[in-house]
């Protein structure tokens, strides 16, 4: 019901629109408040990641920004939503429900920039610059554990070899010589 043009008021021409400005207020409303919340849980859950993989904290560490993975996004959305409506700000906007269009599209840019975009750059750049944390240090790690393997693999060579001439000389597994 909210990605659709059932609560666009019908009055606009839309096709299928059905609705009047308390659906389409409804739908903004909705469409603000878990569009928002979506992109900062993306961000938080970035930075849960951070804290697990690249900075090893352990469970009681997390439990202490709990709350900030939660909280955030939801008010948020909330947040923003719920000030887009009493500003009035929510409406219909070209084809469904959401910061209404304006007189002015200056105007508009702003509203939209304050609300939506701007906050879902920033998460963005969040996400982008958590992930490439996240991938250095997996990438670091994998290339010293290769390198550790690589000698740890070098090692058991030499050392098959030292035994395995060992063996060749004559000696059996307790040092003595064969006597067959």
């Amino acid at each position: 019901m909210v990605i659709t043009t059932l609560p666009v008021p019908s009055t606009t021409g839309v096709v299928f629109a059905l609705g009047n400005e308390a659906t389409c207020d409804f739908q903004a409303f909705i469409m603000q408040m878990g569009g928002a919340a979506c992109f900062v849980y993306n961000a938080t859950l970035t930075i849960y990641f951070v804290q697990v993989i690249r900075l090893k904290r352990n469970e009681s560490q997390l439990k202490k920004w709990e709350y900030f993975y939660h909280i955030l996004p939801m008010s948020m959305g909330i947040g923003t939503a719920t000030a887009a409506l009493v500003m009035g700000w929510l409406g219909f906007s070209e084809l469904w429900c959401w910061i209404g269009t304006t007189e002015d599209p200056h105007e508009y840019l702003i509203r939209t920039w304050a609300f939506w975009y701007a906050p879902c750059w920033c998460c963005f750049l969040t996400v982008l610059v958590g992930m490439s944390v996240i991938l250095r240090y997996v990438y670091v790690t994998e290339q010293d554990s290769a390198r550790h393997d690589a000698a740890s693999k070098a090692r058991s060579v030499i050392l098959a070899k030292a035994n395995a001439n060992k063996y060749d000389s004559g000696s059996n597994a307790y040092g003595s010589a064969n006597t067959t």
